[in-house]
């Protein structure tokens, strides 16, 4: 089983996340006991974030309810939108007469949200803000007292600000009820407003960081596909990944386009495969940093292997200063290792970046370093 969904012809669920998945179970424990927490998973892009959600939602199924939402890049500066997401379509399957029953009393300033005819402009946007923040609570603690209930959010570092205030507040309120909150976020995100980061030191929040894959676990999936694959191989394919789940699924898809053979042969040409299926989660997370940033990434494309930094910076046309702090940001994405000589995370995560800046590649001649 691996950290993220193979298909059929693959093993699905989860591997090497036992550790991960029993803090779950005592977070389910302690929210059905009314010991309300934050059980809030980090981790870079690709570690199988969602994938653990899923699995603990199979784990409340039946005896909880759960409540979830997303967040999207392209829906971040719609306020409210992660919170419309996670009560409306609950209130909707409702008649009439139970929705109006549940936005009543403390509640009730949830309809200047989520009513047909809600207006929170009726009220100023602070008076406003803050009573739809109690009526959401509100409205999350009336379900919690008829059954154990969880408000689940992916994706949380997309998360609009409004919408992660209500986390933060409904967080200093649930001790004591059976109420929880899942939430998954990227390692490094400070979220909307630098939101998230905060969270983290709470001492309701259980934080939990998924680690990539070990080379066995890679040899597993790769073999459980192709069964006469050798160990050279699947190790190999784990250098590429450096046991990142998505990448490994994207090569491991790529292999299975291949006849074995060939892919024994030319496990390079399939790596180039694979990172183009893995470019559009690249792009994504490269076209949210600064320009410097993304200079400097394709400057350390060309180089291929680990550069110095002075070098990559005097390829991008960086002044010191400014090259340190790309790299912060690229470490933040999980982009670069964040060590002198550069590198990226992982080789494939590498061919990425030159597929996607060929360009750049032959602006930066010669591909050695200055002498």
């Amino acid at each position: 089983m691996t950290a993220v969904e193979l298909g059929s012809a693959a093993p699905t669920g989860l591997l090497e996340r036992e550790s991960e998945l029993a803090t779950a179970r005592e977070w389910l424990d302690d929210v059905r006991a009314d010991r309300g927490r934050m059980l809030l998973i980090e981790a870079p892009a690709g570690l199988g974030k969602s994938a653990l959600i899923e699995q603990v939602r199979a784990m409340a199924r039946g005896e909880f309810f759960v409540l979830s939402a997303g967040g999207s890049e392209v829906e971040q500066e719609l306020g409210w939108g992660v919170a419309r997401a996670l009560f409306e379509p609950w209130l909707l399957r409702l008649a009439p007469d139970e929705r109006a029953d549940l936005l009543s009393g403390p509640a009730a300033s949830a309809a200047l949200l989520l009513a047909p005819d809600g207006d929170p402009g009726r009220l100023p946007t602070s008076d406003a803000s803050f009573a739809i923040l109690h009526g959401l609570y509100w409205l999350a603690a009336r379900a919690a007292e008829t059954q154990p209930t969880l408000l689940i959010v992916d994706d949380a570092h997309w998360a609009d600000e409004p919408s992660l205030r209500l986390l933060a507040f409904v967080l200093g309120r649930i001790r004591g009820q059976a109420l929880g909150l899942l939430v998954a976020a990227r390692r490094g995100e400070p979220g909307a407003a630098g939101l998230l980061t905060p969270l983290a030191s709470r001492p309701e929040v259980i934080v939990c960081e998924p680690a990539p894959l070990s080379a066995h676990a890679v040899t597993a999936l790769i073999q459980a596909r192709l069964p006469d694959t050798n160990d050279a191989f699947c190790r190999r394919c784990w250098e590429l990944t450096a046991g990142n789940p998505l990448g490994v699924r994207e090569l491991l898809l790529a292999i299975t386009d291949c006849p074995p053979a060939a892919a024994d042969r030319d496990l390079e040409t399939v790596a180039r495969r694979a990172a183009r299926s893995l470019s559009r989660s690249v792009l994504r997370r490269m076209a949210s940093l600064p320009p410097e940033a993304r200079g400097l990434a394709d400057a350390v494309s060309v180089f291929e292997v680990g550069v110095e930094l002075q070098w990559a910076a005097e390829l991008a046309g960086l002044e010191p200063a400014a090259a340190l702090a790309a790299v912060d940001r690229l470490e933040r994405a999980d982009i670069l290792t964040g060590e002198d000589p550069l590198a990226f995370t992982h080789p494939l995560l590498c061919a990425t970046v030159i597929a996607r800046s060929a360009r750049a590649a032959e602006r930066c001649q010669p591909r050695r370093a200055p002498r």
